[in-house]
């Protein structure tokens, strides 16, 4: 399992508000947040929630990728009650 395992975190956060245009404009900057990380998501936005996984595109998603996703959605002005889940094993959430 070790060297197959695929390290990454959950994520959620309410929106202040609901409007297309910003919304699209988050996930597009959130989405160039993350590929310099050599991260990559599944998720997105439902009414006035934003939430996904988070886990590395071909390499380790660590601590501190998790730690600077939740940064990034605590000071985005369209964001607030930021919940950030624990990393996990993507295939075996329970195992660690």
């Amino acid at each position: 399992m070790g060297e197959f395992a695929v390290f990454g975190f959950e994520f959620s956060c309410e929106l202040n508000a609901f409007d297309e245009e910003k919304v699209d404009t988050l996930v597009d900057d959130f989405i160039s947040f993350i590929e310099p990380r050599k991260l990559m998501m599944g998720g997105g936005v439902s009414e006035f929630t934003f939430e996904a996984f988070v886990c590395g595109d071909g390499s380790p998603c660590s601590e501190l990728d998790r730690i600077a996703v939740g940064e990034w959605l605590e000071n985005h002005s369209l964001c607030k009650k930021v919940v950030l889940g624990h990393l996990v094993n993507a295939y075996y959430p329970e195992s660690i």
